[in-house]
């Protein structure tokens, strides 16, 4: 007895008694039943047993049960006793009414074989089927063309579709032959014909029948359903014939209860197949319930008492359109295998027109003993739209932990084009779904399964008949035309493009996913992938979404040719024309060509794996270009090359962890909400006094290892900043490239800011000086600040620039200044502060005259470096250390205070030798100035940085 049924009884104020087994104990059931019987002592529950078979399907038991507690009638539910006709006939034999068909009509219905033979008697059409005898005559008929394959293996007696196996060829006859044993006379074929599972719902008391509606099943997996809906696509004519055929054969039974009547149509013949008639109530039956708003259950136990009510009724379908969709404990990922273990977290939203069937808690135990059914969320509305829009909802906010379920597969079946344009037939979803997950590589899935991902389908698509292309090659020796293959590609697979994206959902975060399918055609670019990635790019606006994308490309399609490089260009208007999303981009495996050109250089965020390959054309045509014809210089186009490049801004050794580092980027850009500060602990200020310190003493405490440096400021440790999100690693996977400009993303107190800072120490001690590649990196990531709307701190802390011929070469100077007027235009507040030296113009795009500057008290602002000034001003090569202290300390201009006096800084930040009291004064210097900036418009902070600029001219002509 199920819920629904204790829930009728208590409504009708019939007594009952709920039988249970061992596993069940602790069921919702048993808890409500429990409940009631504490205020109704004429109810009761009964343990029947500790397994399946020792308690539900005990008959002796269950009939021993009923007599002591004087039951009038047994209720089977679906259970594994509601069509077992042995068991009825003891139970009515016992006495008791059973609630359901007679037992005559439950033996006929359960012989799968004898009711398609009874239903071509009434002209209902079925499929070409034989006995089988044995392996012999079945070999025998094969061969004959008696039965042609695909055709059914099918049992007499299981229902649901358990027993049914699809023999495709003579090698799957062969395997499924040693499986079964032919001599039980228990099997049968049946011709396969793959179509929409339609049901049609009745009602009959022994002389009338009513018919409820139909429902289309045909989404299924190994012939179990997962979803239903109602009414099926069927049109009127062929419903009355099928109506007007089934009525006499029902009626000719003396059928009384409820019941469904189950077909194939073939769309291609236009026919509906008769399969079976299921004399029982079934798991979809509240689609019917939804569409004609009766109480099936109810209406079991109205008609085993002889009340007509049901047939008499006269039912409204003001709701036009209901859903059901089952949540199982199966994992999709892995072949569908039931999931056990314990529930211990159930969570669903409540929507309107959304209802919850389910017998579930926290705290039960999902076993192998029973069927993994934990839900079925049933959606109604006016129309199919609305109600596929609301189940969508349900199912993406349902929580439940514990056992792995396949809600990730049944919101990747709403997003199928097959099941929104209702031509879904009984085998699509299964091998849909397996060559789903077979474009996704290992990791990519991996990562995707930690969330919910729906594809979107691209339905723009060029005709190839267009191209004027009539390219044939050779390829390994095989003739090859392409415009076959794309005809064969736009046939055959139902993704169009290599260009793939979809929305990808995790706590509560939506996010674009997308990545190019290097199984189609190499991943290459063409015009199909560029229609595709213009939608994506749209869909981007539209849902104000961040990107995340994946790459592993042969670059631009080589058959499409001069289109191939006109759609490079137009991949730039279409990024354009749809507002520049937030864009990450990861490099994985081959990357190369005019991808890279068109599309990978528009990312925001560029990430790699370890095993990345990057360039313009593959290391075979790169070594012929170079003229060596054999090899290449160690790691060419390696991701390390590419990170120490500043090309790539994180390294990650795998896709997951590359996808990983993308997700929470954009979390951190989408989250806009506050939190509060690291600690409430009060940590005591620093006394805010400040003292002339000598130049040359400063410089010995900066060459110090050990004190507070680019790397502490970020580690969340420290305590000024929360939430880091790297926008460069630090260092490489192996952990031997420290890079002298690095920077993240990350919070203070309510503030999002973007943090770049100077690291003037490698991991050996060695210096570290920023070159041209380092300066542009920066000013990629200042304008990514202005597009994201975040402040920008500057850390500055260098001897100076590259003075190397290569950086020369590469414009160091050139890149120096752009950096340096491009904070002139930025409309984010720039807060500087300088940790430690800043040196050699290198330093003066990070200590600079920002919109509120400061700088620690024992820092220096220097022109050059030490030995390079000593020499310049003394114009003595060979300066003792005693003369160059004496030169130098007379810098004075060159110290926090000299700084401080003129006007360039607004604030010295006293020193500590305690970091943690260090780290403090830094994060009150940081917040409070993005207090006061932050409540400036645009406008009022480029004006106010307008005249900081005149202020210092001002200072130095009054002083």
């Amino acid at each position: 007895m199920g819920l629904r049924a204790l829930e009728i009884c208590v409504k009708m104020k019939i007594n009952f008694v709920v039988g249970f087994s061992g596993s069940d104990s602790t069921s919702v059931l048993v808890k409500k039943a429990r409940a009631y019987c504490a205020t109704n002592q004429k109810s009761g529950l009964s343990y029947l047993g500790e397994d399946l078979h020792d308690s539900y399907g005990n008959v002796t038991k269950i009939i021993a049960t009923a007599q002591l507690w004087k039951c009038d009638a047994v209720y089977p539910g679906y259970n594994i006793l509601s069509e077992n006709h042995v068991a009825v006939e003891k139970i009515t034999r016992a006495g008791l009414l059973w609630i359901g068909p007679s037992t005559n009509v439950i033996k006929l219905f359960s012989h799968r074989y004898a009711t398609r033979e009874l239903a071509k008697k009434y002209n209902l059409d079925v499929f070409d089927a034989f006995l089988i005898i044995s392996k012999k005559q079945l070999l025998k008929n094969c061969q004959n063309g008696k039965i042609t394959f695909p055709f059914m293996m099918k049992t007499f007696a299981s229902g649901g579709g358990r027993g049914n196996n699809i023999i495709s060829d003579a090698r799957d006859l062969e395997n499924n032959l040693t499986k079964i044993d032919t001599r039980t006379k228990n099997y049968y074929a049946e011709k396969y014909v793959s179509g929409r599972h339609i049901e049609l719902q009745f009602v009959a008391n022994g002389c009338q029948v009513k018919y409820l509606g139909t429902r289309d099943c045909s989404c299924q997996i190994k012939f179990q359903k997962i979803l239903e809906e109602g009414p099926a696509n069927i049109e009127k004519s062929q419903l009355a014939t099928l109506e007007n055929r089934l009525t006499p054969l029902l009626l000719d039974l003396k059928y009384r209860g409820l019941g469904t009547a189950e077909f194939v149509y073939a769309p291609k013949e236009n026919k509906f197949y008769f399969l079976e008639i299921n004399p029982r109530i079934q798991v979809e039956s509240p689609v019917t319930e939804e569409l004609f708003d009766i109480d099936l259950v109810a209406t079991q136990f109205t008609l085993a008492q002889d009340d007509g009510t049901a047939l008499r009724k006269e039912y409204s379908t003001e709701k036009k359109y209901a859903i059901e969709a089952r949540v199982y404990a199966r994992d999709p990922y892995d072949h569908f295998a039931q999931s056990v273990g314990m529930i211990n977290l159930f969570k669903t939203a409540k929507i309107n027109s959304i209802t919850y069937h389910t017998g579930y808690q926290v705290g039960d135990v999902i076993s192998n003993f029973y069927d993994p059914l934990l839900l079925k969320v049933v959606s109604s509305a006016r129309n199919r739209a609305s109600a596929l829009q609301k189940l969508k909802q349900a199912l993406q906010a349902l929580q439940i932990n514990g056992v792995t379920t396949n809600k990730d597969l049944l919101l990747w079946l709403l997003a199928q084009k097959e099941f929104k344009n209702k031509t879904l037939t009984q085998d699509f979803i299964e091998s849909a779904w397996q060559k789903h997950l077979s474009y996704l590589q290992d990791d990519k899935r991996k990562f995707l399964a930690t969330g919910i991902f729906q594809e979107v389908i691209s339905t723009e698509k060029i005709n190839p008949q267009k191209l004027i292309n009539t390219l044939k090659y050779s390829r390994n020796g095989v003739q090859r035309n392409y415009l076959a293959e794309l005809n064969s590609k736009h046939a055959d697979s139902p993704q169009k493009t290599a260009f793939r994206f979809g929305i990808f959902h995790r706590d509560k975060l939506p996010v674009i996913f997308a990545w190019w399918d290097f199984s189609y055609f190499g991943g290459t670019l063409g015009v199909d992938e560029t229609l595709a990635l213009e939608k994506c790019f749209a869909l981007a606006r539209k849902k104000k979404l961040p990107l995340v994308m994946s790459t592993r490309s042969g670059g631009a399609r080589q058959q499409e040719n001069t289109l191939a490089l006109a759609m490079m260009q137009y991949i730039l208007h279409a990024y354009e024309k749809n507002g520049r999303p937030f864009f990450i981009n990861i490099f994985d495996q081959e990357n190369f060509g005019g991808l890279n050109a068109s599309l990978t250089g528009l990312a925001d965020i560029k990430i790699a794996t370890a095993t990345a390959k990057i360039g313009l054309t593959g290391p075979k045509f790169l070594a012929a270009i170079m003229s060596d014809g054999e090899t290449l210089p160690l790691g060419a186009q390696g991701a390390q090359e590419h990170y120490t490049a500043r090309n790539i801004d994180e390294l990650f050794p795998d896709l997951y962890s590359a996808c990983e580092s993308a997700f929470g980027l954009c979390r951190f850009v989408c989250d806009k909400s506050e939190i509060e500060k690291l600690s409430q602990k009060k940590i005591p200020l620093a006394p805010q006094k400040t003292k002339s310190m000598s130049v040359s003493a400063c410089l010995k405490y900066l060459n110090n290892p050990k004190r507070l440096r680019f790397a502490d400021i970020i580690n969340p440790k420290t305590g000024i900043f929360s939430d880091i999100k790297p926008l460069s690693n630090f260092a490489s996977p192996d952990n031997l490239v420290y890079l002298p400009i690095m920077g993240a993303l990350a919070r203070i107190g309510k503030h999002r800011v973007m943090i770049i800072g100077q690291q003037s120490i490698g991991k050996n001690g060695n210096i570290l000086s920023p070159s041209a590649k380092d300066f542009k990196w920066m000013r990629r990531k200042m304008q990514l600040a202005e597009k994201l709307d975040v402040p920008i701190i500057l850390l500055g802390d260098t001897n100076g620039a590259d003075a190397s011929l290569d950086s020369e070469y590469a414009g160091v100077s050139h890149e120096i200044s752009q950096a340096l007027l491009e904070q002139t235009k930025l409309s984010v507040p720039i807060i500087s502060i300088n940790l430690g030296l800043c040196g050699s113009g290198g330093g003066l795009p990070f200590v600079n005259l920002a919109d509120a500057a400061a700088a620690l008290e024992r820092s220096l602002k220097m022109v050059s470096d030490i030995r390079v000034q000593g020499t310049i001003l003394s114009g003595n090569d060979h300066l003792t250390s005693h003369a160059q202290k004496k030169l130098l300390d007379m810098l004075q201009d060159a110290t926090a205070k000299g700084q401080f006096h003129y006007g360039l800084i607004d604030e010295i930040i006293p020193h500590s030798s305690n970091k943690k009291i260090l780290a403090e004064n830094i994060k009150n210097f940081i917040v409070k100035s993005l207090n006061q900036l932050t409540a400036l418009s645009k406008k009022e902070l480029l004006v106010k940085r307008l005249q900081r600029q005149e202020k210092i001219k001002r200072n130095l002509l009054t002083k």
